[in-house]
């Protein structure tokens, strides 16, 4: 056969190709919404612990742990939202932070990166300073395993989840080459985009930020479920994302990428909550085993429910969500939204 003749055959195969399956979507079983805002902490130029583009947020014994990034600390936060204490200062050195951005709860403490000094910083939950890890650069989002272990997304050369042992030694876990333009809408390979969590069973969950898949791997890597965020959704956050678009490149200025979501985060009865970029159904709590799952809504009628626009980061326990937003922390009760 010819050079030539081997070419068109190719193209033929690839042509007649069936196209990728996409996974299912996630089955949406109802949804809730706030019905009342029980606990407020607002934050002011004049509050002496008042936040600095605070980034995360986790549930910690007695109470919440935010991550401050433009102070360069931690603030511990009681069950009243009021600021209890500080963990660390601004630096590079044992116990110093640099510009922390995402964090996840360990056994007994805290994990949380620092984009300036390239590292995990590990803390105790009274903030006593345990060790330090370096980070394979670049990297993403961060989840801790049952096991203590570290999953990074990132990207050195390849699309790689990378597993960071104890010992600080860096394996590629679940590797995923990112998918050939032709398969788009095909599950792809890592970003620093897309979000991790790992789950109580010790899974690990990856949500690719850019087509809604939630993908769940084994401890071993292998895929072990897949499921697409509800498409209406999805569509609402791409058409707001248009118009942003369009509305900016009138002057001058662009939109880079579309993230679909701000988080992926395990919650304290192990669900997994998914916080959307823009659109009024804020959140969904997803069940990873099953992948189900209810949306969160912002309520239609009048009332304090602007901030679940702006969060940044939420904690679900029960009916009640705690969220991190622009001006502070909220606490609303939830109720039946269906």
């Amino acid at each position: 056969m010819t050079r030539a003749a081997a070419l068109l055959s190719t193209a033929v195969t690839w042509a007649c190709r069936a196209p990728p399956e996409l996974p299912p979507e996630i089955v949406v079983e109802g949804s809730m919404e706030p019905v009342e805002l029980v606990a407020q902490r607002v934050e002011t130029m004049q509050d002496t612990l008042g936040f600095h583009a605070a980034t995360d947020l986790l549930p910690v014994p007695g109470g919440y742990l935010v991550v401050d990034a433009g102070n360069d600390r931690l603030v511990r936060l009681d069950r009243s939202l009021e600021p209890v204490g500080v963990i660390g200062r601004s630096g590079s050195g044992p116990g110093e932070l640099e510009a922390p951005l995402v964090a996840d709860l360990t056994a007994d403490g805290v994990a949380v990166v620092e984009l300036s000094n390239g590292r995990v910083s590990f803390f105790a939950f009274g903030g006593a300073f345990q060790r330090v890890v370096a980070l394979p650069g670049p990297w993403g989002d961060l989840a801790v395993g049952v096991d203590g272990d570290l999953f990074v997304a990132s990207a050195p050369a390849h699309a790689f989840l990378t597993r960071i042992r104890a010992n600080g030694e860096s394996v590629p876990f679940g590797r995923r080459l990112r998918a050939r333009p032709e398969l788009s809408g095909a599950p792809g390979g890592i970003d620093r985009r897309d979000r991790v969590a790992v789950t109580d069973a010790g899974s690990v969950a990856v949500l690719d930020n850019t087509e809604g898949h939630l993908l769940v791997y084994d401890d071993g890597g292998s895929l072990d479920g897949a499921a697409r965020l509800p498409d209406s959704v999805v569509q609402r956050i791409r058409s707001r994302n248009e118009s942003l678009r369009t509305r900016l490149a009138r002057q001058g200025r662009r939109v880079v990428g579309v993230h679909l979501a701000k988080g992926l985060k395990r919650q304290p009865d192990g669900r997994l909550l998914v916080l959307f970029t823009a659109s009024p159904h804020f959140g969904l709590m997803v069940d990873p085993a099953t992948l189900r799952g209810r949306l969160l809504s912002v309520p239609e009628r009048p009332g304090p429910w602007e901030p679940l626009l702006n969060a940044a980061a939420a904690v679900v326990e029960g009916d009640e969500i705690t969220v991190l937003h622009t001006y502070g922390v909220n606490r609303y009760r939830l109720g039946d939204g269906s």
